[in-house]
């Protein structure tokens, strides 16, 4: 998809521009932060004050956090009531500090819901969980290097792998939990310890099926 069409994708997603909804584009990522089309995108949506700024403008990034605040309050269960959309401003030219606290207030927020969502699957895991997790991924990189070129990893295989390590990573005890994470890592997160296991017992499954059927 080009540069051009993905904005109109997104300004097709986030069509009409109602107060009643929150502007969803914001609420996608490229690996530095905000979509680097997001101005783009909200200039032809028609909101105001984005015209001429980049993605990385403090003035931007601000703007994106309130108005994803406002997608937590709008989607929740039930909804909570919202302001409405204010403008993209500069904050060196109209904030107060008492708005630059509510601002950092409103950021907090954010990322103590996003906290708090994550905790409901990797990051409520037992410490009997997380061994077990442990020792099905040493039996299977074990078994792997066993077999060698007998034993072909699916896509899937290696997928799976990579989760299981990065879920080890962010719930060992102490593990800090990145703001900004890698595509892996939200993943894990998302994963309970009950569904890594339950696909770790299935490449254990497959690769006992190999060591069979060598035999």
């Amino acid at each position: 998809m080009s540069a051009s069409e993905r904005i109109d994708f997104l300004v097709e997603v986030d069509s009409p521009l109602w107060d009643t909804k929150a502007v969803l584009s914001v609420l996608l990522r490229d690996d530095d932060g905000l979509l680097s089309c997001l101005p783009a995108v909200l200039e032809k949506l028609g909101v105001r004050g984005a015209e001429a700024l980049s993605a990385d403008s403090p003035a931007l990034r601000a703007w994106a956090n309130q108005e994803r605040e406002r997608a937590i309050a709008l989607y929740a269960k039930p909804p909570r009531p919202v302001s409405s959309r204010p403008p993209v401003t500069s904050p060196a030219r109209t904030l107060t500090a008492q708005q630059w606290r509510e601002v950092g207030a409103s950021i907090r927020r954010v990322q103590q819901q996003k906290t708090k969502q994550d905790r409901t699957k990797a990051q409520d895991s037992t410490a009997e969980e997380r061994r077990q997790v442990r020792e099905s991924v040493a039996r299977i990189e074990g078994r792997m290097s066993v077999l060698g070129k007998a034993f072909m990893a699916s896509n899937q295989t290696r997928r799976t792998m990579r989760v299981a390590r990065a879920w080890l990573t962010l719930t060992a005890p102490g593990a800090v939990i990145p703001v900004n994470r890698s595509p892996r890592e939200a993943q894990a997160l998302r994963t309970s310890a009950a569904e890594l296991q339950a696909e770790l017992n299935g490449i254990m499954v497959e690769l006992m099926s190999v060591t069979a059927k060598s035999c």
